[in-house]
C-alpha cells in the first residue's frame, strides 16, 4: 500500500488516507483523467473552486444529481465530454439561482 501511494504522489494524484489537518482532496474515479497516471481533470480544480463554499459532502451530492441546467444529466456525467458547460452549471450553483422547473398546466375551456 504504502508503494503504491508514493507512486501515485509522484505522479501527482491527490490521495488521503488518514485526515490530520493537512490539506488533501479526495478525487472520486469519474473526476479522474485515468489515461494520464490517475491525475485529477483539469477541470476540477476551476469548478472545486467555484463550489468552495460548500462543504465535500454538498459537492459529492451536486456532482451527482441531475442538473436542469445540463439538460437533465449529471455534472459528473459531463467532466470529459462538456467540462466548460458543467463549469458553467457550477457558476450557476454558487451564485445561488434556483434550478428552472417546466410546470405542465393543463386547462379546463
Amino acid at each position: 500500500m504504502r508503494r503504491r501511494r508514493s507512486l501515485l504522489a509522484e505522479r501527482g494524484a491527490k490521495i488521503v488516507l488518514g485526515a490530520r489537518g493537512l490539506d488533501h482532496h479526495l478525487y472520486p474515479l469519474y473526476a479522474l483523467e485515468l489515461k494520464k497516471g490517475a491525475k485529477p481533470l483539469p477541470i476540477m480544480k476551476k469548478v472545486l473552486q467555484v463550489l468552495a463554499d460548500k462543504d465535500d459532502w454538498r459537492n459529492a451530492f451536486w456532482f451527482g444529481s441531475v442538473n436542469t441546467y445540463l439538460r437533465n444529466k449529471m455534472p459528473k456525467e459531463l467532466l470529459k465530454s462538456k467540462p466548460q458547460e458543467v463549469l458553467r452549471a457550477a457558476e450557476i450553483e454558487a451564485s445561488g439561482v434556483q434550478h428552472r422547473w417546466e410546470s405542465r398546466i393543463s386547462h379546463k375551456l
